[in-house]
């Protein structure tokens, strides 16, 4: 029996990285990488992965019981983001959340507005923390707060988040704004740390953890060009509809929201990546997928939002709607951002 030759960690999975068997993980040619030949694949060539293998279930991070903790959550799916049992095992002075990619937002919504939004999403959690940030990797808003937050404290940081809210891309932005390289960490790749990868900013130990399993995510589903085409890079520009009875809006082939029966004509909004293209029709059962009836109370005005794919707002009116979805992907309505 061939025994593994192990070297150091994969600077990319966090694996130990071998050289006995290239159809086991983390295989590199010799001692000399300091990436597996996956990770070195996804970053040269895009080669990419969504298997659901590849992520951490939220009950593998109660290690971190005795470190300061940056939750990442996806402004485009909160409710979904924030890890629902945090508070098992963290304490609220010891947890700040960072709400990423708020440059995707419409500037017309304030930030004391998402802020608030959040707040509210999070008491319905109960989820407690001691304060929240807006952040955003790409245009590097708010990256300060972060390296404050790390290097004020007296304790070791570990940061969470589910798969696919930038984890990795925030600590490279936190990283590369004291000028420190750490280009190894894969960001266009879902699932790719897949042990703790413990990094040093300046004289602070930092523990980056495996991205969490997000089920009943449409990420989880789509491929490396559908991901593209879904998951916005610049400001949403808001599609308005004003609709009526037994209309549909297809948005894409993603997603069917449809108006069983309505006694006005009522306004919605559609915030979705602009990549994706959205169909006024009629109504037509797609019977290939679930069907979900939507419970709202007359005068509210909501946010319907779709895990991994974006948010249609509404004020109610009585109106029935019928929202069609692939099987197992989940939505949550919650009070509408722009109230």
């Amino acid at each position: 029996m061939k025994t593994m030759k192990y070297y150091k960690k994969c600077e990319g999975c966090g694996l130990n990285l071998q050289s006995s068997n290239e159809k086991k993980e983390a295989y590199v040619p010799n001692e000399d990488f300091n990436l597996c030949m996956k990770c070195f694949r996804s970053k040269n060539y895009g080669e990419f992965s969504n298997n659901l293998t590849d992520f951490y279930d939220v009950g593998e991070i109660k290690e971190i019981k005795n470190d300061n903790v940056i939750m990442i959550i996806d402004v485009l799916n909160p409710y979904e983001t924030l890890i629902h049992n945090i508070n098992d095992y963290v304490k609220r002075e010891n947890l700040i959340v960072l709400i990423n990619k708020v440059d995707v937002l419409p500037k017309s919504i304030k930030n004391e507005s998402i802020l608030s939004w959040i707040d509210e999403i999070a008491e319905s959690k109960n989820i407690d923390f001691k304060y929240a940030s807006l952040v955003s990797s790409l245009k590097k808003i708010n990256i300060d707060t972060i390296s404050n937050f790390i290097l004020e404290s007296d304790r070791e940081t570990s940061i969470v988040g589910y798969s696919n809210v930038g984890k990795s891309s925030i600590i490279k932005s936190l990283f590369n704004s004291v000028g420190l390289n750490i280009n190894n960490l894969i960001t266009n790749s879902i699932g790719t740390t897949k042990e703790i990868i413990e990094l040093t900013y300046k004289n602070k130990k930092i523990k980056d953890y495996p991205g969490i399993i997000l089920k009943g995510s449409y990420q989880n589903i789509l491929s490396r060009e559908e991901l593209k085409e879904t998951s916005p890079l610049k400001e949403i520009l808001i599609k308005n509809y004003q609709l009526s009875n037994h209309q549909t809006i297809s948005i894409g082939d993603y997603a069917f929201f449809h108006i069983l029966s309505s006694e006005n004509v009522n306004g919605y909004q559609f915030m979705f990546s602009n990549l994706v293209k959205l169909h006024r029709g009629k109504y037509k059962n797609k019977e290939h997928m679930e069907s979900y009836e939507i419970n709202h109370k007359k005068g509210n005005r909501y946010d319907l939002i779709i895990s991994g794919l974006g948010i249609i707002t509404f004020k109610s009116n009585g109106q029935k709607l019928i929202l069609q979805l692939p099987k197992d992907i989940k939505f949550n309505l919650v009070r509408s951002l722009y109230e």
